[in-house]
């Protein structure tokens, strides 16, 4: 019986993991594709601010995109708050952040996470374009012409962890393209 169990099981789990591994280098293979590339045209607007490609023009961008049921977003977001009062001063820096969630949860979380920057609700179609078919939660850096340097996607629901990635690998590309 044990026999039987290992012939028809384990397979399975290596296809699997086999299976998982690959999506990630399809997705990680399609980001390298996209660095050094304009980033897609948009139009978004909340309840107080309109932005759009051409109010980005000559800074550099930050896009995080997330939703609150995703751990690992949530896990972000006191570090991108901290990175964001950082740089919030400085006129060629501009923070989005983007999210499919309703008015509602957008006012938990920024309460939660006492956010200051502005949050865009879009379309789940929207944010996937803008997001650039990535999972969540995604970060993206645009240089001052609007190119799209690096992509980060996914990471730990370990609040350590995250802020981790954001301070020694998300800040240092920003400030690559950020006038000091």
């Amino acid at each position: 019986m044990k026999f039987l169990f290992s012939f028809l099981f384990i397979p399975f789990f290596s296809f699997a993991q086999i299976d998982t591994s690959f999506h990630y280098d399809v997705l990680d293979l399609m980001n390298k594709d996209l660095i050094g590339k304009p980033y897609p045209e948009f139009s978004i607007n909340n309840q107080t601010i309109k932005l759009s490609t051409e109010d980005i023009k000559g800074k550099v961008v930050l896009i995080n995109c997330w939703f609150q049921s995703c751990p690992p977003c949530m896990a972000e977001m006191e570090a991108l708050t901290n990175l964001y009062e950082k740089y919030k001063h400085n006129n060629s820096f501009v923070f989005i952040s983007l999210t499919t969630d309703n008015k509602e949860i957008i006012k938990e979380v920024k309460t939660k996470y006492k956010i200051n920057y502005p949050i865009f609700s879009l379309h789940k179609e929207e944010c996937e374009k803008l997001r650039l078919n990535n999972g969540f939660p995604t970060t993206i850096v645009l240089n001052n012409k609007s190119i799209i340097q690096p992509i980060s996607w996914g990471g730990s629901s370990d609040k350590d962890k995250a802020t981790k990635m954001i301070n020694s690998e998300i800040e240092p590309e920003l400030l690559k393209y950020l006038d000091k």
